[in-house]
């Protein structure tokens, strides 16, 4: 009983010790400089990169995020989005929405960021993004609210952002975001709370000729609003947002497409929480943040998704965090940043994976080991439940398929410990997937 006693002990020992070095090996947590909440970020390469937010806040990198520098904005109107198109030239959208009416503005630099121009300002109408198909071509969207009524003005410029012309009024829409693959082709989401229902409006609109005009692909009163939009070519986007409850509950949404929007797809989150940004490097790799809600009893948290399959699965990637994530970008499949409240701002340089990828459910209790990985004939699994709970334990190969059921019945809370003897499994790489009621985790094992 003592050694059985013991053994348990080392185990959550080195459990604890392990979450630990797996948090801090995936994202490297960078010095912004401020503890001012940032809503986006860019970068161009490896080094050059941007990142903005609340008060006017604009950063600046040249190395990668060792060393993150303040820009002046002259401004200390909330900034919403950033986007460059070369280490020269960007764009930066953003107002202010104290008090009536709302300020919208849009700044563009030609030299980096040493100097910020402001190129566009009216009021009523606040922009919540700006995005450029070319150094040319340009778009930004934003809301208007007056009483009860809404509507979103789809800006487009067509000399580089130096004036900026309403292309287009759609009434009862609130656009939160922008993405064009070319000069022609673009989408644009977003959503809002309908003040006399309080149900949460999702709306995609698509455009084949430059904005000029907009057809509709999903305008419904399900699955929230969306904040922000991904393409990595003209037939694969995916979209994020969600509601943090008014009239219904706290619920995430990822919609995808493989056909240019003809049909959206609904993809599971496996979270309650708001999504607010999403990026993709190609038709797989995705990563998707963000963590709020409104609900008093459920704080505001950390939450990052990543997938490799197009996000026909959704792992989430354990942090550590408590901040809410609000803008996540990969400038290729290794290299990626995140910012968020407080001035957070986390990098990758290995796509957030350790040696050993392994997804973990943020800022909760619920986790998952094995002992030794790599191992030979015999593993030790050892996770922990926060409560009572049907729980299964499955073993799956690469390609996905299932090989082994090895728990399924209910357990209670605390930590539990299964040996499992693999002699007759050939050497290669395996996952073990948890499921502990609605949450999903996963954990890759190497057999040698």
């Amino acid at each position: 009983m003592k050694n059985q006693l013991c053994l348990h002990c080392i185990l959550i020992t080195i459990f604890i010790s392990v979450l630990s070095i797996v948090s801090l090996a995936q994202w490297e947590i960078q010095n912004s400089g401020t503890n001012l909440n940032l809503t986006s970020v860019y970068f161009v390469d490896n080094n050059n990169g941007w990142a903005v937010g609340s008060e006017g806040i604009i950063l600046h990198t040249d190395n990668g995020g060792d060393t993150w520098i303040v820009q002046i904005s002259g401004i200390d109107f909330d900034l919403e989005s950033v986007y460059f198109i070369n280490p020269d030239t960007g764009w930066i959208a953003g107002g202010e929405k104290e008090g009536y009416p709302d300020q919208g503005i849009i700044l563009r630099t030609v030299n980096g960021g040493i100097d910020w121009i402001e190129t566009y300002s009216i009021e009523s109408f606040y922009l919540n993004d700006v995005y450029f198909s070319d150094p040319n071509n340009g778009w930004a969207v934003g809301e208007w609210h007056y009483m009860m009524w809404v509507q979103s003005n789809i800006l487009h410029s067509t000399d580089g952002g130096e004036t900026w012309d309403e292309q287009v009024i759609i009434p009862w829409c609130v656009f939160n975001s922008i993405q064009f693959v070319d000069s022609l082709t673009g989408w644009t989401v977003g959503g809002y709370i309908n003040g006399s229902s309080g149900y949460p409006y999702c709306q995609i609109y698509n455009t084949i000729d430059g904005g000029n005009t907009w057809n509709e692909q999903i305008n419904t009163v399900e699955k929230g609003p969306l904040f922000d939009v991904c393409f990595t070519d003209s037939e694969n986007g995916w979209a994020v947002g969600g509601n943090r409850g008014a009239v219904l509950a706290p619920f995430s949404t990822i919609f995808h497409t493989n056909d240019g929007g003809n049909n959206w797809d609904i993809q599971n989150s496996l979270t309650e929480r708001v999504l607010t940004g999403v990026c993709f490097t190609d038709s797989l790799n995705g990563w998707a943040v963000g963590g709020y809600t409104s609900f008093g009893w459920i704080p505001d948290t950390c939450i990052l998704l990543h997938t490799t399959n197009g996000g026909e699965a959704w792992n989430y990637k354990y942090s550590g965090l408590s901040n809410v994530l609000t803008s996540v970008y990969f400038y290729d499949q290794d290299n990626g940043w995140i910012v968020g409240d407080s001035g957070l701002i986390i990098h990758t340089d290995n796509g957030g994976l350790t040696a050993i990828e392994e997804s973990q459910i943020a800022n909760s209790n619920l986790q998952i080991m094995c002992y030794p990985n790599p191992f030979s004939d015999e593993l030790t699994i050892t996770w922990n439940l926060p409560e009572s709970a049907y729980t299964k334990i499955d073993i799956y190969n690469s390609a996905g398929e299932k090989l082994k059921e090895l728990i399924s019945k209910f357990l209670s809370e605390g930590i539990h410990v299964y040996n499992w003897k693999t002699s007759v499994l050939l050497p290669g790489i395996y996952f073990i997937r948890l499921q502990f009621g609605n949450e999903i985790i996963t954990k890759k094992i190497i057999k040698l």
